[in-house]
């Protein structure tokens, strides 16, 4: 079975995934954090890394749910969000005016181009979370680059 958790930042995603991995004895496919080249660029100029950052996440689950699906085929896994919920994000961003219509348009591309590609996962858990709570854990996690997230932000994911 492939199971995807989902959620705002700081839903607690990777706890839950976690525990599921550890009671179902699934793996986990983390959340690039320490591997994404401009998380801390993104969070230090929303408009000019906006489209990058979408760009490499949506490339890297992808990826990543790709991948997971051919190992699912002797056991289950758990993904820490997947690709399908990434166009929350870039739609936000451009919502925003951080992503322009013209990348937008790029976006949407490669998104639907994935989606004729990679079955969604068999399962989606949606952890809600209140958005001041969200920031609440943000804060307390302590990674510099997040400490700019606006309410705003989290209310529009």
């Amino acid at each position: 079975m492939r199971i995807a958790v989902s959620g705002t930042i700081g839903a607690g995603k990777s706890t839950l995934c976690k525990s599921l991995s550890k009671a179902l004895n699934y793996e986990v496919y983390k959340e690039p954090v320490a591997e994404n080249p401009y998380f801390e660029d993104f969070y230090s100029d929303i408009k000019r890394w906006a489209f990058t950052a979408q760009i490499f996440m949506i490339s890297h689950r992808f990826r990543v749910q790709m991948e997971s699906i051919h190992a699912a085929e002797d056991k289950g896994f758990v993904l820490d969000r997947c690709f399908h919920e990434d166009k929350v994000f870039a739609e936000v961003n451009h919502e925003m005016g951080n992503i322009s219509d013209r990348d937008w348009d790029t976006y949407l591309h490669l998104y639907d181009s994935f989606c004729r590609i990679a079955p969604p996962p068999e399962l989606v858990l949606y952890l809600k979370t209140e958005p001041s709570v969200a920031l609440e854990r943000i804060k307390s996690r302590g990674r510099d680059s997040e400490q700019g997230i606006t309410q705003e932000y989290m209310e529009r994911l």
